[in-house]
């Protein structure tokens, strides 16, 4: 995915691609591929050039010939590592494999959040972290299988998971962000960890920790019960130590497990249902509806992290910019966080899943709704009531109903939706909607009678029949389906109608002859347009954009003079 940096108006600053292949805390995300070197794969060889006994390596059958075989009975510890395993984390093959799973990751990664979503979002995700918290915090990624469209999760490190829940609830981009993760997941509490000794002074009701998988169910199950037998045993002491102390009526220990893969969970559930069963007076249950505390568990690459965290504790949380009660963020689709110091883990969390509830209570006109809606959010552009607004390709009318509820109250906002076909999403047409039925390249005559015939004209508009056109349009939006090139192009013709200081908000949809070329065409695509007097465009993949999909955002500041 192509990251750019900012174009000037005189020409395409460089333009940098990154691989995530390339990335090994993010080389699983990458495009699937047949191992490389197919014909050595398929006919493997030891280290000296001898090639490998296939009946030897099958664990379902056996050498005949022994010793006197002229292939290779190399152990499996001493074969190379297992290509889908080194690139992907994952082998369908599991242990039945020819080749070796070692772990991956000699050092435990130091994760505060796992973050779960499908493949095709998972990459933007990583974007989105490195620019909320810095470039180094995506620590690992890993995918639950080698399906197309598998689930994957990105390890972030970003000083804390109450930082990181609350940066992630207050960005700008909050409900498109959390509304296309399937899970967030709490890898470390922000509070002392728990002590293996009951001994000690003042040992603690929750923990993190990490511990080597083994390559079968059975052996995860095994890793889980040793770890959560003894941490559980202390935690759910500390637990209700703390009751008796605070005047909580509630001593045991309620707890609500989750995981990430699906059999990791599983596995998660019987380990924690053993160790319950293993502590005195019952003193720890599995009740995940009314839920102390949740464990989270997640294995990535031949390691398993768990956390034990509290829901119900305030958290006491620092000072830090955004609308601490509630205004920004999350907060602008209706979903309000406790301020700072008054909010649990649990709240937080919540308040990320509750986005998804949302938007299937809340459906917009289509989907394309949300593309203008995180755009703008994004790029920090806020639609006055009295501005003048063109929508190029603007069936069925998700982009142009989005502005029509922005201007709702003005009195001299308008939106021209411009398209052949019908507005089939608008049903009525509001009233500050004029529908042109034609291409664009013909609406500029109708658009500005129309904007005379309704005395939208102000008198600071640039109404001179000059070369540079006729300025009253404070705000271009375009979604067609066009190459990047043709939208370009249409939009330079566009800005004759655009007054100094307008935005533009297009798509760049893959209407080209492969991958490749699209991403050429965005490129070239966006030094048109700076080249036409948009200033300095900047190109974002967003959520709500297809995979082969992104959104540019630029500000007119008038063509040049020649």
């Amino acid at each position: 995915v192509p990251a750019y940096k900012h174009i000037t108006r005189g020409g395409l600053g460089t333009a940098t691609m990154v691989s995530y292949e390339d990335d090994p805390t993010t080389s699983c995300l990458g495009a699937l591929r047949p191992p490389q070197g197919l014909t050595e794969w398929r006919n493997p060889k030891s280290a000296d050039g001898v090639e490998l006994c296939k009946f030897f390596m099958d664990h379902r059958k056996t050498c005949d010939a022994g010793d006197a075989c002229v292939r290779s009975h190399q152990p499996r510890q001493l074969r190379s590592t297992c290509p889908s395993w080194s690139r992907y984390g994952v082998c369908e093959r599991g242990s039945t494999c020819w080749f070796p799973h070692p772990v991956l990751d000699p050092e435990p990664a130091d994760v505060d959040l796992a973050l779960l979503s499908y493949v095709t979002f998972a990459r933007r995700v990583v974007t989105r972290c490195r620019e909320l918290f810095g470039a180094d915090c995506v620590v690992g990624s890993s995918r639950a299988d080698l399906t197309k469209n598998s689930v994957c999760t990105v390890f972030i490190r970003c000083g804390g998971a109450t930082r990181g829940l609350r940066t992630l609830a207050e960005c700008d981009d909050a409900a498109h962000l959390l509304g296309n993760l399937r899970r967030l997941l709490v890898l470390r509490d922000d509070r002392a960890e728990g002590s293996l000794s009951a001994d000690d002074v003042k040992p603690s009701e929750t923990f993190s920790t990490n511990a080597l998988t083994g390559e079968t169910p059975e052996d995860l199950r095994g890793v889980l019960r040793d770890v959560l037998r003894e941490r559980l045993a202390v935690a759910s002491r500390a637990y209700a130590r703390d009751s008796t102390n605070g005047g909580r009526g509630e001593r045991r220990m309620k707890l609500r497990v989750r995981g990430f893969p699906r059999r990791t969970e599983s596995c998660a559930v019987d380990a924690a249902t053993t160790a319950a069963e293993s502590c005195d007076d019952r003193t720890v249950v599995l009740s995940p509806g009314d839920a102390t505390h949740c464990l989270d568990v997640v294995t990535s690459r031949g390691r398993v992290y768990v956390a034990l965290w509290s829901a119900g504790d305030v958290l006491a949380e620092e000072p830090g910019v955004g609308g601490g009660g509630g205004g920004g963020g999350l907060g602008a689709s209706g979903i309000f966080l406790p301020a700072r110091g008054e909010a649990t883990t649990r709240d937080l969390v919540h308040a990320c899943e509750r986005v998804q509830e949302m938007r299937h209570a809340r459906p917009p006109p289509c989907r394309a709704y949300y593309k203008i809606e995180e755009a703008f959010a994004r790029s920090g552009v806020r639609v006055r009531k009295d501005w003048k607004c063109v929508d190029v390709g603007a069936s069925p009318g998700g982009w142009t109903s989005y502005l029509s509820a922005g201007l709702s109250g003005g009195e001299r906002g308008r939106v021209w939706a411009v398209d052949p076909a019908a507005l089939s999403g608008l049903d009525p047409i509001p009233d500050n909607v004029t529908h042109l039925r034609m291409k664009a390249e013909e609406c500029e005559g109708p658009l500005l009678a129309d904007a005379f015939d309704r005395g939208l004209v102000d008198d600071d508009d640039d109404v001179s029949k000059s070369r540079v056109g006729i300025g009253i349009v404070n705000l271009v939006v375009c979604d067609a389906n066009a190459a990047p090139v043709k939208v370009a192009a249409m939009l330079v013709a566009m800005s004759r109608l655009m007054r100094r200081g307008g935005w533009l908000v297009t798509t760049f949809k893959n209407f080209c002859r492969g991958a490749a070329e699209w991403e050429r065409e965005v490129v070239a695509g966006a030094a048109a347009l700076a080249r036409a007097g948009f200033e300095r465009p900047r190109v974002y993949h967003l959520f709500s954009n297809c995979p082969q999909e992104k959104t540019l955002v630029a500000r007119y500041v008038g063509a040049r003079e020649e």
